[in-house]
């Protein structure tokens, strides 16, 4: 909070919008105390932090830019305006999902200690099996959905299940203090896959990896300071690689067709990331940084909504949130005839006024939160990121106090829920589909497959060897 505090005050001595810097901090400090306590971990926070970081990153962008925040904005929209509107929506999100978890708590151990003593307990080697095993089944399954026909979305919603066995492993190697070689192999292998397919598939990993490493490392300890940090360190870092090299790796996979394809061997997409890597330079590095900058900010359409509706447009009264029920009540596998979503560059161009240039094969969204204020208005549209807040934190309630589940894989299936709802530039739809699907994919795993991977142990803090205990850090 100290760090927060100081480098916020430190931004808005040369930020052109000081106050928005002041109420981004008190936003980020109010939804991380609420959302973190001793008695959970991280992991619902982990969303609400990264559609954070794309509100506010283009307002605190202005303090190294030097250049007021209404010059960030191609289309003439008014970030300020979005940008509240914006930290509003994350904020409401952030009580929703606390309000569901405050009910229904078991007796006795936290959540977080029973996971402690869930990874203290069970044999590494048998976590690193297990973990290979899912994560291995993930792939699988990534690999297959392409070809699954109506059964693609199911398919790809399983393939998420690497990132719980990522979770284990690296929670479990953090907390016990050993396999950082294995780790770090791990970690290394899903950044350079990750990048080898049309979009940035390392994203949701990077994010695990993180969340992981919070929790296992809170403290303020020098070593525990350093893993936090150098995870931070390769977000960053990898981010601003793939903002730099993303359009010409693009035109390169896809034989500058300008679709989103892949027709080169894998062989050749490693060799050409190799050979960007070697030549990344200074000038690189500030040129991919200010695309992160310029990329990861999704205010921009939410404010030129925020001006076309209801002046322009009218709203729309909750008909795209009934549109969103009939599209995800009724799988597309039960219903091969499925509609096919409408263009998310269509929406965009329908609520922000601007004219459709773009072809159906770019995807421009608005993001969730755009949606619900054309749909309910602007009060209306903060209740119902509350209401959506509190339906997550009532999927995660229930998976948290699973009493047939081993803590340690109940806290990865969470992982899995929160990373569904973790991007604000989402479709509403797109959010609203992946979300259901894959919590029912997780409720799946929860009672039918991982009972017998890993099955519940008695919430108990055993006894271990001396060499197994973790280091009980100072407090400063």
């Amino acid at each position: 909070m100290i760090t927060i505090a100081f480098l916020t005050g430190i931004g808005m001595l040369s930020s052109s919008v000081p106050t928005l810097l002041l109420g981004c901090a008190i936003c980020l400090i109010f939804v991380t105390l609420l959302l973190w306590t001793g008695d959970e971990p991280p992991i619902l926070l982990l969303p609400i932090l990264f559609q954070w970081s794309e509100v506010a990153i283009l307002p605190y962008s202005t303090s190294w830019l030097h250049v007021p925040l209404a010059e960030l904005s191609p289309y003439a929209a008014d970030l300020n305006m979005s940008a509240i509107y914006g930290l509003l929506g994350v904020t409401g999100m952030a009580i929703g999902m606390k309000l569901a978890t405050l009910t229904g708590k078991r007796r006795g151990l936290s959540f977080a200690e029973r996971i402690k003593a869930d990874a203290m307990a069970i044999p590494f080697e048998r976590v690193v099996i297990i973990s290979f095993v899912l994560i291995g089944v993930g792939y699988v399954f990534a690999a297959l959905s392409p070809y699954a026909g109506p059964l693609r979305e199911p398919a790809g919603q399983v393939s998420s299940v690497k990132y719980l066995g990522l979770f284990i492993l690296t929670y479990t190697c953090l907390i016990r203090e050993r396999g950082y070689a294995l780790l770090i192999a791990v970690v290394c292998f899903e950044v350079v896959f990750g990048m080898t397919g049309f979009f940035a598939q390392f994203k949701d990993s990077i994010l695990t990896f993180f969340v992981a490493a919070l929790f296992a490392k809170p403290r303020i300890r020098v070593t525990d300071t350093f893993v936090v940090s150098f995870v931070a360190m390769i977000i960053l870092s990898v981010g601003i690689f793939w903002s730099a090299i993303k359009p010409e790796y693009r035109d390169f996979v896809n034989k500058g067709s300008g679709e989103q394809i892949v027709e080169v061997p894998l062989v050749d997409r490693i060799d050409f990331l190799s050979n960007a890597a070697l030549t990344f330079n200074n000038e690189k590095v500030a040129e991919g940084f200010q695309k992160l900058v310029a990329r990861h900010g999704y205010i921009e359409f939410l404010g030129l909504v925020m001006q076309n509706v209801p002046t322009g447009l009218a709203y729309q009264n909750g008909q795209i949130t009934l549109s969103v029920f009939r599209h995800i009540s009724v799988p597309r596998f039960l219903w091969p005839g499925k509609p096919p979503l409408p263009s998310d560059t269509e929406v965009m161009s329908k609520f922000t006024g601007l004219p459709m240039v773009w072809g159906n094969e770019t995807s421009i969204s608005i993001g969730y939160l755009g949606e619900l204020y054309a749909d309910f208005g602007y009060w209306g549209g903060i209740f119902a990121a509350a209401v959506i807040g509190g339906v997550i934190g009532l999927a995660y309630r229930i998976v948290r106090d699973a009493k047939n589940t081993s803590p340690l894989m109940a806290a990865g299936l969470c992982v899995m829920i929160a990373l569904k709802v973790s991007s604000f530039g989402t479709a509403y739809v797109k959010m609203a589909g992946a979300f259901v699907l894959g919590t029912v994919v997780v409720f799946l795993l929860m009672m039918v497959i991982l009972p017998f991977l890993m099955p519940a142990r008695q919430a108990t803090i055993p006894q271990f060897p001396d060499a197994e205990l973790p280091r009980r850090p100072k407090r400063i």
